[in-house]
């Protein structure tokens, strides 16, 4: 298990990093119509959101302990679950096409399904660190 970490994280960190990039380059785009707070707010989910896919791509190339992975993976992993079932409602309940909807309903459960792969294997296997023993 602890070899498909890397490949776990990998693929979470290159599906958050497409879908936070693309939706800040679509906040620019001209026929945006998103503007001040809004955009400012959508602009700073995105940027955090890409931090952490920046992180987690670190993880896939440069190993660190076991509890690091599963902070960085938790973290992301939980915000990524929380952004898209607040996101993905918004836009599945809201005035959308029939194609906009799916398009985003596949993007929230295919980060959510990496995002699970990726926790699943930080926390499948055990850290290794010897712990401590009591004798009576």
């Amino acid at each position: 298990m602890l070899r498909s970490r890397p490949v776990a994280f990998a693929c979470f960190a290159g599906v958050t990093l497409f879908v936070w990039t693309t939706r800040i380059r679509n906040l620019y785009a001209p026929d945006n119509d998103v503007v001040g707070a809004a955009k400012a707010a959508t602009l700073a989910m995105s940027v955090v959101m890409l931090v952490l896919g920046v992180a987690v791509a670190v993880l896939a190339v440069r190993p660190t302990s076991t509890v690091v992975q599963q902070r960085v993976v938790g973290v992301a992993a939980a915000l990524t679950t929380v952004v898209w079932l607040v996101r993905g409602t918004s836009i599945a309940l809201g005035d959308r096409g029939a194609a906009f909807v799916a398009v985003h309903l596949v993007l929230a459960v295919g980060s959510v399904a990496v995002a699970g792969w990726a926790w699943w294997a930080v926390r499948s296997v055990e850290d290794c660190t010897p712990t401590a023993t009591t004798t009576a």
